[in-house]
């Protein structure tokens, strides 16, 4: 567009003086030395005009088109540099994000094994604490035993020490010879008399070797 637009500027220059000379030639030989140094004169102006641009020699008309018409080029042009900027970072970023999406994909499976595990360990811990709550009823329960049980062995033990034939008992329909009444003592409550009368003799026994360690011959 520069070119063709100085060419018409030239075209334009280079008529003017055509027509200048001609002009001259027709008023007469005389004015020869004025041609020429006219000529050389627009010459040189237009040499000048040509070192300071082709803007400065166009009409104002066709000045602001060219104006114009230059400002749109160098617009298109800064946009196009925008584009270009932006459709390289563009290519970039997607490099990026491809080379991103195979560690994204690690992490969220990594992420869905932990979430999974979370879950396992909760129920986990769930079925600890009720197990715990049922091992402390338990051993509530065992302890309450216990507890009867030791007292039950001491009331034993204070009746025994108080009585040791205590659970004799006396069958009064059992008859010998010609209907003689006789007593009858159970096997188990005799044996238990019997072992109860030889712990406490075997006590005395100890109480008294404790008290007289070297009794006289």
């Amino acid at each position: 567009m520069l070119q063709e637009t100085a060419t018409l500027i030239c075209c334009l220059v280079k008529s003017k003086n055509q027509s200048i000379l001609l002009m001259e030639q027709s008023e007469g030989m005389g004015k020869g030395k004025m041609i020429l140094d006219s000529s050389s004169k627009a010459e040189q102006f237009q040499a000048e005009k040509d070192d300071k641009g082709p803007v400065e020699q166009m009409d104002p008309k066709l000045r602001r088109m060219f104006c114009n018409r230059l400002y749109s080029q160098r617009s298109r042009q800064k946009k196009l540099k925008i584009v270009e900027d932006l459709e390289e970072r563009a290519k970039i970023l997607e490099d990026l994000l491809a080379q991103l999406q195979p560690e994204q994909a690690y992490y969220q499976n990594q992420l869905h094994n932990l979430m999974i595990e979370e879950q396992t360990l909760l129920q986990e811990m769930e079925y600890l604490k009720r197990k715990a709550l049922l091992r402390e009823a338990q051993d509530e329960k065992n302890r309450s035993k216990k507890s009867m049980l030791e007292e039950l062995k001491q009331d034993q033990l204070l009746h025994l020490n108080s009585d040791p034939l205590a659970g004799v008992s006396v069958d009064t329909s059992s008859y010998q010879g010609h209907g003689a009444q006789s007593s009858y003592i159970a096997p188990e409550a005799r044996q238990t008399g019997i072992s109860a009368v030889a712990n406490r003799h075997q006590t005395d026994l100890a109480r008294a070797t404790a008290l007289n360690p070297n009794p006289n011959p």
